[in-house]
């Protein structure tokens, strides 16, 4: 099947160009919006021209513009909260993981903690043991995490 594209993207009146200039802070943007549509209609008379001034900031997930740099036009902040979501997700299973990986464990070091309250351990240095050694995890996961990264 055969399919007629009429689309301005793919017409021979694309001028879609896309350019970068680096100004100083103290520029004045609406004036140089302004001398750049003055200059444009003294050399461009024949045609109807259009220049956007947009801050490189904005473009990533905030344009304005019909069709962006990689032909959307849809916002994409949808995308950010959708993966972030996909993150807090996989991040709470990891945490029921260890959890629930903690808790097999206790019965296997019931025995040990049995033989430190017969040689004189308070509670709370048997509670401080175990906090140091899940933080130590934690900090040697968090540590392998970002290398992988």
């Amino acid at each position: 099947m055969l399919e007629v594209l009429y689309d301005w993207e793919w017409g021979w009146e694309n001028n879609a160009i896309f350019a970068y200039a680096l100004l100083r802070e103290d520029v004045d943007h609406p004036a140089l919006k302004a001398k750049i549509d003055t200059l444009t209609k003294e050399l461009y008379s024949h045609g109807t021209y259009e220049f956007f001034l947009q801050p490189l900031s904005d473009i990533h997930l905030r344009s304005s513009f019909e069709y962006d740099i990689d032909g959307h036009s849809e916002p994409k902040d949808q995308y950010i909260r959708i993966f972030m979501l996909i993150a807090i997700f996989i991040l709470l299973i990891s945490v029921i993981n260890y959890v629930n990986l903690s808790t097999a464990r206790s019965t296997i070091r019931a025995r040990e903690v049995g033989v430190r309250k017969v040689f004189g351990a308070h509670r709370t240095q048997l509670i401080r043991q175990f906090m140091g050694e899940s933080f130590f995890l934690c900090l040697l996961s968090y540590l392998i995490a970002m290398l992988l990264v």
